[in-house]
């Protein structure tokens, strides 16, 4: 189910097994594009954050900024997100575009 998913993405994380952490969290919007309506595994606000924070930690701030357009898309963001953005930015050590966040 979706807290066992956004446990073990998060254990990933903080294992420092970021590539773990992305198979699994495309294997569960396969999952649920697959599947109408499966809330048990599609990727939800949690989610999503977990996987900034964890592109947070590694300074991949393109591919933060990319998740964060698949969440504003999918209206999934929150104050969270602008959080882990911020991060994300400061990891990157992109100051003037975590200013603008």
């Amino acid at each position: 189910d979706i807290v066992m998913l956004n446990s073990q993405i998060d254990a990933y994380i903080n294992c420092d097994l970021m590539e773990e952490a992305l198979r699994t969290f495309k294997k569960m919007k396969r999952t649920a594009d697959d599947e109408v309506d499966n809330e048990d595994v599609k990727p939800n606000a949690r989610t999503y954050n977990t996987i900034l924070k964890g592109l947070a930690k590694s300074g991949d701030l393109k591919e933060a900024l990319r998740l964060c357009d698949e969440m504003s898309t999918n209206d999934i963001w929150d104050d969270v997100t602008t959080n882990s953005l911020v991060n994300a930015a400061v990891s990157a050590q992109e100051f003037d575009i975590a200013e603008k966040i």
